[in-house]
């Protein structure tokens, strides 16, 4: 009996060495002990945000709805969600970069970022599979791989009147932009991105990063790009940032770029002058 005691005892010790060495290398995996939180961040100036309902069953930790209207608007759903007026200055990707600088210590594992509008034609698809990936712990950007690097590809870009896409934000016609302090895009991206050759360009302003791809990145960083767009309401540089969001985050592989449903040279055209 006491050999098959200790044998006994010896298994016993065995397995709850294997089983308490198991729940430890589960819980050390980010997102095993609970489900991943995910923020949504939407920059709206005067678009109807009802779009968004058909998300609303989708559990996000919190909802943050910038707005840099005049025009009040209230919170999509009662719980949760928050309406935070700042100055119209730098268009979708400067309130971005406002959400991170504030809350670069307490995001979610996941954050969400569109545009008010998210609703038009030419973004519905890509917003809802941002939106679905994100709860499927994907971590994704509208954009495209190109056959060279981005500053090189866009090498003589500028931009110098624009009319947005949506009705309600179009208060007069073209508008002329901003210029950016160093133009065109090639050059300003070689100038605020100096050791990069990265071939991804994003579009939209949509896309969706974890918390440990953003404070990659230190916050000043982020701070530096704030300055760019922090001082005028259209500007050129507001359309250089929206195609270098990739570059800030090299951990997005290519598999994870959502594609446009029409083509890049199509919508740099739509742009132009």
């Amino acid at each position: 009996m006491k050999g098959k005691a200790k044998k006994n005892l010896l298994i016993s010790l065995i397995l709850i060495v294997t089983v308490g060495l198991a729940v430890y290398i589960l819980r050390s995996v980010e997102g095993f002990s609970k489900s991943p939180t995910v923020d949504l961040v939407v920059a709206r100036y005067k678009e109807d945000l009802s779009w968004l309902q058909k998300y609303m069953h989708l559990p996000f930790r919190t909802i943050y709805i910038y707005n840099k209207s005049d025009q009040p608007i209230q919170c999509i759903r009662p719980k949760n969600c928050k309406v935070i007026s700042i100055p119209n200055v730098g268009v979708c990707d400067q309130t971005y970069l406002y959400h991170i600088i504030h809350n670069y210590s307490s995001l979610a594992d996941f954050t969400v970022f569109l545009p008010g509008s998210g609703n038009l034609p030419n973004k519905t698809i890509q917003v809802e599979k941002i939106v679905n990936g994100a709860f499927q712990g994907k971590a994704q950007m509208v954009g495209y791989v190109l056959d060279k690097p981005v500053h090189q590809a866009y090498d003589s870009f500028q931009v110098k009147q624009y009319l947005t896409n949506h009705s309600s934000n179009q208060d007069d016609k073209a508008t002329n932009l901003t210029p950016a302090d160093v133009s065109p895009f090639g050059n300003w991206y070689r100038h605020y991105f100096p050791t990069q050759n990265d071939a991804r360009i994003s579009y939209l302003g949509i896309f969706c990063l974890t918390r440990q791809m953003i404070q990659k990145n230190p916050k000043s960083k982020y701070e530096k790009y704030d300055k760019l767009l922090n001082k005028d309401k259209l500007s050129e540089t507001a359309h250089f940032m929206e195609r270098s969001w990739a570059s800030l985050f090299p951990d997005i592989p290519p598999e994870n770029l959502v594609k446009l449903t029409f083509t890049a040279e199509q919508y740099v055209d739509s742009i132009k002058e």
